[in-house]
């Protein structure tokens, strides 16, 4: 009975030590089945952190278990071949080689600058640049008239052209001006500028300041121009129109910016058409 005892004990024993295995096998072989999953889910590194046994982690490593490779997927959408880039390009170059050679059969300088600027002046003009220079010499002052061919903001900014900006009974400007700045020099002093405005035929002053070559900080007069008497203003006219500052030199300046503007888009357009071929 003793002996009996004993080996009920060692088979209790055994088979509780079996259901232990049988048990740890099927925790084992859960783990590696959530383990997978992670895996696939997941990732790899995902899978060994979530993992409670690091050396399940191990075991499946040694099986060759491994996360899969992520693809590489390309963007839908915009497409950089080479040809497209091309086709594109091709077509801009050809539209814009259609617009040039229309520009150009329909450009034709005009009549009024063939005879040059006004008596005094020299006309200097760079090709490329869009400011126009009219210089010349009067006594022993040097005078220089400068303006740009193309800007618009400067037209834009000025609210005394906006329409319905004019008081009753005052002449309005028609919108195709030209501002331009007229500066007056004497040796070793300062300089006298006068920013005007025409529309082909008529001169507006719309500021005068004395600018010093040495102070900055100078006062330079008055920011409101329309603030001074009337007749000053009538005085200024008079002394910009002895230095040939009038209709006739009003009108050069609408025709030379006109065509100047026309020749540069020309050129702009060539250098966009060469730009594409190259």
């Amino acid at each position: 009975a003793h002996s009996r005892l004993q080996l009920s004990r060692r088979e209790r024993s055994t088979f509780f030590h079996a259901q232990q295995f049988k048990m740890s096998r099927f925790a084992t072989m859960s783990n590696a089945l959530a383990l997978c999953r992670v895996v696939r889910n997941g990732g790899l590194r995902s899978a060994l952190t979530c993992s409670r046994a690091g050396v399940l982690g191990d075991a499946l490593l040694a099986r060759g278990i491994t996360a899969p490779m992520a693809t590489a997927t390309s963007p839908r959408g915009f497409s950089a071949s080479g040809f497209a880039l091309d086709k594109t390009q091709t077509n801009l170059a050809s539209m814009i080689e259609k617009e040039l050679n229309t520009e150009k059969g329909n450009y034709e300088s005009p009549e009024e600058l063939k005879s040059g600027p006004p008596t005094g002046f020299t006309l200097v003009q760079t090709e490329g640049c869009s400011e126009i220079v009219l210089t010349r010499d009067f006594e022993s002052e040097k005078i220089s008239v400068s303006f740009i061919c193309d800007d618009e903001e400067q037209h834009d900014m000025d609210s005394n052209f906006d329409e319905g900006g004019e008081e009753e009974g005052e002449e309005e400007f028609p919108k195709e001006t030209v501002f331009f700045t007229v500066d007056i020099s004497k040796p070793n002093t300062s300089t006298l500028t006068f920013d005007c405005v025409t529309n082909g035929s008529m001169i507006e002053v719309t500021g005068v300041s004395l600018e010093s070559e040495t102070d900055t900080s100078a006062y330079t007069g008055p920011p409101d121009y329309s603030v001074l008497d009337d007749h000053l203003h009538q005085c200024f006219d008079e002394y910009l129109e002895a230095r040939g500052i009038n209709e006739e030199l009003a009108g050069y300046i609408m025709d030379v910016t006109s065509d100047k503007e026309q020749r540069e888009y020309m050129r702009w357009l060539q250098n966009m058409h060469s730009f594409m071929k190259a």
